[in-house]
């Protein structure tokens, strides 16, 4: 084993005590992967998609070493966790690295001392799994027979069709893909020999750090990978017939029995359901919730439960049938998802389906923290008013991604009520929507919020006023909104923070920690 290979696994074998970790330079060189770096920090998705066309066309991944002005190539890759890891050495098997990919092309290259980050990387995704890295076998390392292709495989579907698939489908020229583990691929796609060694996402920048509201670009990118997954969905026939066919009306309503769910939701399916009857005779409800790999089918218990809940809800009102597709694959969703009249759905990847790819009309529920995505829709797609959300935080569970929400279901109803005058022009008479806190435990959490509130914020005069930095200032008041459990806010704040001082140490660590929760989704 050459000797710098041989350093640089026992400093991953240590784990990431052995390294330090800095911001990449990238106006030290005009490296190629310095330009990458620019790239990513300046959000150019342009450069990055046209980097990937063109290392399309080549047998080899190779880009320069990130200190050195040395040639090098992908030989090897694995996926741990949410992470690419790609072992990087020169012809003469010196050199080496690993370029590690989450969210981006690069998000963070590991030499044998430092580690070089760029600077909107989620460090928790991949420094605690390094050490993992220091288990490769050797003899899998190639060459003169590394040809590379991409690997479309994430554990969560957001990551998987928004920070890959979507730049996947920009390529005119599409390398070979490992489909291992992956919520959608194309049936046409070119699948990896047995044998091939190494993989990397075609990542650009993290879909977490872009808004199609604001680039032409984004949008271009995003829309036509959502037409393409339709596309390919509906190739897929169906033996059996549609079991919707012959109702009035076919709901979609997405639960989760997980993290940041709507607490009332059963209630909420079963209570809009029956107020819907009166206007139809037959109705259809699709209930949605977890989603397998592509062509495969798993069960989920709680999502389960949460549908066994609301079936034997509607089971008493005659002329309602509801169906479960928890554990169904996209394919199979979408396809179902093309009869719907509309959908009620979590702003979260729980949308994906009808709001993205199907384009049906619907009404988009969260929390007050967290909405995925952020565009101009058609006065047909209904989002609910904050005003009747109410955030349920606690200790475990004070993150946007995670927190639960109260939303009176009359609201919801009303909103969708809007919907089918829109799409079906039958007027549905609307319901008295009770103000959220008229029972004794949500006054009490109420208080209880209030109290947080005071508690966090009321010392921001007092800092303001005692001859802080601007940086300094920018820092307390993230760490109040931290507190507050807004870690959205305090994440933005904490970023302006840096720019001001990029190497404070106290401002460098919680960015980092903001950075891990938030783009954990």
């Amino acid at each position: 084993m050459p000797g710098e290979l041989s350093v640089l696994l026992k400093s991953l074998r240590g784990g990431e005590d052995s390294f330090e970790v800095v911001e990449y330079d990238d106006k030290k060189n005009s490296s190629d992967t310095s330009k990458i770096f620019e790239m990513q920090r300046k959000k150019d998705v342009t450069g990055l998609v046209d980097f990937w066309r063109k290392k399309s066309e080549e047998k080899f991944f190779e880009l320069t070493h990130p200190e050195r002005n040395v040639k090098t190539r992908a030989v090897y890759s694995l996926q741990h966790f949410m992470s690419n890891y790609v072992f990087m050495l020169d012809r003469y098997g010196g050199n080496p690295w690993v370029m590690a990919q989450s969210s981006f092309l690069i998000d963070m290259a590991i030499t044998d001392k430092v580690i070089y980050k760029n600077y909107f990387v989620d460090e928790r995704t991949i420094l605690p799994h390094i050490c993992k890295l220091s288990e490769v076998n050797l003899d899998d390392f190639e060459y003169d027979f590394a040809d590379f292709g991409f690997v479309l495989s994430n554990a969560r579907p957001y990551h998987h069709f928004y920070d890959q698939l979507k730049f996947f489908c920009a390529l005119p020229d599409r390398k070979c893909i490992s489909t291992k583990s992956s919520f959608f691929f194309g049936s046409d796609a070119c699948r990896a020999k047995n044998g091939q060694k190494v993989f990397l996402f075609p990542n650009a920048v993290g879909n977490s750090h872009l808004n199609q509201k604001e680039s032409s670009v984004v949008r271009s990118l995003n829309e036509a990978m959502e037409l393409s997954v339709y596309r390919e969905a509906l190739n897929l026939r169906k033996v059996e017939a549609d079991p919707s066919s012959e109702c009035d009306l076919v709901l979609w309503f997405g639960v989760t029995g997980q993290k940041r769910s709507w607490l009332e939701q059963v209630d909420g399916c079963v209570n809009i359901v029956k107020s819907f009857k009166p206007y139809f005779d037959k109705i259809f409800v699709y209930v949605d919730g977890m989603t397998a790999m592509q062509g495969s089918r798993i069960n989920n218990k709680e999502d389960e439960a949460v549908f066994r809940e609301i079936d034997r809800g509607v089971a008493g009102i005659g002329g309602v049938t509801a169906q479960s597709l928890i554990g169904w694959d996209y394919r199979e969703k979408i396809l179902c998802c093309n009869s719907v009249d509309f959908f009620i759905a979590n702003a979260g990847s729980g949308c994906m389906v009808p709001l993205r790819f199907v384009k049906k009309p619907g009404v988009l529920h969260s929390n007050t923290k967290l909405f995925t995505f952020p565009d101009e829709y058609p006065s047909y797609v209904k989002r609910v008013s904050n005003y009747y959300v109410e955030d349920v935080f606690n200790g475990k569970n004070s993150v946007a991604m995670h927190v639960s929400y109260h939303i009176p279901w009359q609201h919801v109803f009303n909103l969708a009520a809007d919907v089918v005058r829109e799409i079906k022009n039958i007027e549905v008479k609307k319901l008295e929507v009770p103000k959220l806190g008229d029972d004794e435990i949500h006054n009490s959490e109420k208080l209880k919020d209030k109290e947080e509130v005071e508690r966090h914020f009321s010392n921001l005069a007092e800092n303001v006023g005692r001859g802080l930095s601007s940086a300094e200032i920018l820092r307390d008041v993230a760490l109040s909104f931290e507190k507050s459990g807004d870690v959205h806010t305090a994440m933005k704040l904490m970023e302006k923070a840096h720019l001001l001082r990029p190497n404070g140490p106290v401002i460098k660590r919680k960015l980092d920690e903001y950075r891990a929760l938030v783009n954990g989704k």
